[in-house]
């Protein structure tokens, strides 16, 4: 017996759709973007790193002023470049850090202000805890 191929129905067009990007609702809040913040972020492991490695670069002056990668690669895999970036911007709004740009580099450089770099990071994180037991057991007192 001979085979008989059969063909498959035509297919019925279809509507061609225009893809239009989604609306994007605005934040409800401004934000912050770029370098400038409001406020400090309290002391962690990452914020000291920060500390402790732009202090070993010896990063204190706009001169000496190092970027996020070379920050990153002195905190032993503590930061990310991201990291470094987000923290000194914080660290900025406390006058710890100041933020610059150097001719020649891309992006941002950082470096330590007289303030920052007569901090001890290790001190001002114990200061922190502390300060948080305390509180924590003047609210179990007050139940």
């Amino acid at each position: 017996m001979p085979t008989v191929k059969k063909e498959a129905p035509a297919k019925k067009p279809t509507k061609k759709t225009s893809k239009k990007a989604p609306k994007v609702e605005k934040p409800k809040s401004e934000g912050q973007y770029g370098i400038e913040r409001s406020h400090d972020l309290p002391w962690s492991e990452k914020k000291v790193a920060l500390f402790k490695a732009l202090k070993s670069l010896k990063a204190t002056s706009q001169t000496k002023a190092v970027t996020a990668s070379q920050v990153a690669e002195a905190s032993g895999g503590v930061l990310a470049t991201k990291d470094v970036r987000h923290y000194s911007y914080h660290a900025k709004a406390a006058d710890l850090v100041e933020v610059v740009n150097v001719e020649g580099v891309a992006g941002y450089c950082f470096h330590l202000t007289q303030k920052g770099s007569a901090l001890n990071p290790d001190k001002a994180l114990a200061q922190q805890e502390k300060e948080k037991a305390a509180n924590k057991k003047k609210e179990k007192a007050a139940e």
